[in-house]
């Protein structure tokens, strides 16, 4: 990506005025979302090399109605705000990096993702049982390529498959990350108290870290984790205030203290904490 300056920079005009906001963003196939207080940007790698481009202006819910600022409301709006933009980047890469047919007329404001508006807010509401890695993954990605396995192109049917897909991979990750848990310390013979949520908590956690450790085996999955490290060395270079060049970047690392996968992972080590001295009784 070193061709492209930072899709950023028009947020600011100085290096003083850029490091006075927060820039995030995640992965998604061949490339990275970058978001800013007003916008967002998508860069997808095609298969030919092209990188394709889409910026659309964006300004979060908390900023527009300020009672939605209110602890705890706040977390909520924005853990929905990330999920929706996350999946309607995942879409566009896709379409992008997988459909070559025509990839000028490719928008965000198309017929297609009208008529999807209403299923993705479903499956939004539903994905934060499971937080934004696991979502992702379960709701998007994993349907995505199971789908593209049936060869169904489009249509009826393909959408059909892709929601049935979609309910079997809710209800797996349901039965793992929460039923299974708990039938699992119930084997132990350990019944309630600090102990029993000690052991939940642990079993939650070492299932979330081989869930990690099994999709990262996966060619295209690692491929995601890559442009997931590429988008924390475009953060690290933006917040220094550097011009967003191949050079500037190899010198930061992949391993950023705003990570969201890492928040995820500390905000289950906090709950264990939290069911353990609050919830003993």
């Amino acid at each position: 990506m070193d061709k492209k300056r930072n899709s950023l920079d028009t947020d600011s005009t100085t290096d003083t005025t850029r490091k006075k906001f927060q820039v995030g963003g995640q992965a998604v196939i061949e490339g990275v979302m970058m978001r800013s207080p007003k916008s967002f940007t998508i860069a997808v790698r095609k298969s030919d090399g092209q990188i394709v481009i889409k910026k659309r202006p964006y300004i979060a819910l908390t900023e527009r109605f300020r009672f939605l600022k209110i602890p705890i409301i706040r977390g909520a709006v924005v853990l929905i705000e990330s999920l929706y933009l996350g999946i309607k980047a995942l879409s566009f890469s896709a379409e992008e990096a997988m459909d070559e047919e025509n990839p000028e007329t490719k928008t965000f404001g198309s017929k297609q993702e009208k008529k999807q508006g209403i299923f993705v807010t479903l499956w939004l509401i539903l994905s934060l049982l499971m937080g934004f890695a696991l979502a992702l993954f379960i709701f998007f990605y994993l349907p995505l390529v199971l789908v593209e396995l049936t060869g169904v192109k489009g249509g009826f049917l393909f959408n059909l498959i892709d929601g049935l897909i979609r309910i079997m991979g809710f209800a797996l990750a349901l039965f793992i990350f929460f039923y299974l848990p708990l039938v699992l310390v119930e084997l132990t013979g350990v019944k309630g108290g600090f102990l029993f949520n000690l052991i939940d908590g642990l079993i939650r956690i070492s299932f979330f870290l081989i869930y990690i450790w099994a999709i990262s085996l996966w060619k295209s999955m690692r491929r995601v984790f890559q442009y997931h490290g590429a988008e924390h060395k475009s953060i690290f270079t933006f917040e220094a205030g550097e011009e967003l060049t191949l050079k500037n970047t190899q010198k930061y690392s992949t391993r950023h203290p705003g990570c969201g996968t890492s928040f995820l992972l500390i905000v289950m080590v906090i709950s264990i904490l939290v069911f353990m001295f609050c919830f003993s009784c």
